[in-house]
């Protein structure tokens, strides 16, 4: 071979070395953009990749169209193009599997609510009939009736004795500011309760027709004005301290129907209120409905059941308020927003006629029926 042709293929292998690092330095340099490109950023420079490369291959420019001039064509794809793509498909018989067995367990029960249940732990009945009754300390309760006042305890058993009501002045409602302080109303006027008749310390009420509705925290009393449909709270030293109106109230405490001629009867004859634990009043005429109002006799709620007649409201010590439908022989809970939360008693657990009702110390329910009998519960 001539040195000609020998200097003529050293050449030729020179530029062959350097076209091959060249091609490796761009397949490095392509790798790692690809590897450190996002994809968008990728699609947006396939075009210029491909136009690189067809530079350095010596290839047409236009071979690598951008991503957005790519056209498909889609077919029917049918069983035949699957199978001719990979393969045909022969179904067999699925191998048995044994399944893992659980035991069954017993769902657990929500406790988001707190079930209450009802036991009946005393029952008695008196010789006269019951006028009121409040709660006195630990399980005993303070009765008022036509003849005596005195405190029995939930077994029926008397613990303490008041006095001999005098019948001249036909005391009707007790009012509780404590335990152990009572003063009774006397329809218009409050004394304190003393053994001694002649020792009376108390007030009237600066108007007629007044119906006592509840001693309140502070020591003073809520009585409503039926000629005015207000309500003033009174104290024992200053009179009238404040009052406050109920805007159609009549309206808002029962959904019958009112008429003209039965004006009479229609009559509020006895208001029961109750303060809740948040300070706020509970009220009922003894009709349908009840009224949740705050301190400034807003009406906050209104709970109302069809032909009830909630006759007793009674709080316990978590805050829940306690209606006794008299008519139906139903006692709901409700909360001291006015939220209903479940029934506690109906006639089923001998539930009938209930016209008062309270909640002692210790957390049970009295219930005083018509025929002069009480029921204690426990359900707490």
């Amino acid at each position: 071979m001539r040195k000609r042709d020998i200097n003529k293929l050293d050449s030729y292998m020179n530029q062959i070395e350097t076209e091959k690092k060249s091609l490796s330095g761009l397949i490095f340099t392509t790798e790692d953009f690809v590897n450190k490109s996002s994809v968008t950023y990728l699609i947006e420079e396939f075009s210029a990749i491909g136009k690189r490369l067809d530079t350095v291959l010596g290839k047409s420019a236009n071979v690598f169209p951008t991503i957005y001039d790519l056209n498909f064509e889609s077919n029917v794809i049918t069983k035949d193009v699957i199978e001719a793509i990979f393969g045909k498909v022969t179904a067999r018989s699925r191998v048995s599997e044994t399944k893992p067995m659980y035991p069954h367990l017993p769902l657990p029960e929500l406790g988001l609510l707190p079930v209450y249940k009802a036991k009946k732990i005393s029952e008695f009945v008196l010789e006269n009939d019951i006028l009121d009754i409040v709660p006195a300390s630990n399980d005993n309760a303070w009765l008022l009736t036509e003849t005596s006042m005195c405190m029995l305890s939930y077994k029926g058993i008397s613990e303490k004795s008041g006095h001999n009501v005098d019948k001249l002045s036909k005391p009707t409602r007790i009012v509780r500011k404590t335990a152990n302080e009572l003063w009774l109303w006397f329809g218009g006027s409050i004394f304190k309760s003393e053994r001694k008749i002649s020792k009376k310390v108390g007030f009237k009420v600066p108007f007629k027709n007044a119906l006592f509705c509840c001693a309140v925290n502070n020591g003073n009393v809520f009585v409503y004005n039926e000629c005015e449909t207000k309500f003033y709270e009174l104290s024992d030293n200053d009179g009238v301290q404040n009052e406050f109106e109920i805007k159609d109230f009549l309206k808002k405490i029962s959904r019958r129907i009112y008429h003209s001629f039965l004006q009479y009867n229609n009559r509020v004859k006895r208001v029961v209120m109750k303060q809740s634990k948040n300070l706020n009043f509970v009220i009922s005429i003894g009709d349908d409905s009840v009224l949740f109002i705050d301190k400034n006799f807003k009406v906050l709620n209104t709970f109302w059941k069809s032909g009830a007649e909630f006759n007793a409201i009674a709080m316990d010590n978590y805050a829940n308020v306690i209606l006794a439908d008299s008519k139906n022989g139903n006692i709901y809970m409700l909360s001291e927003n006015g939220v209903f939360k479940q029934d506690l008693f109906s006639q089923n657990e001998g539930i009938c006629n209930t016209t008062d009702m309270i909640v002692d110390e210790c957390g049970y329910i009295w219930l005083v029926g018509y025929s002069r009998k009480i029921q204690v519960y426990s359900y707490q």
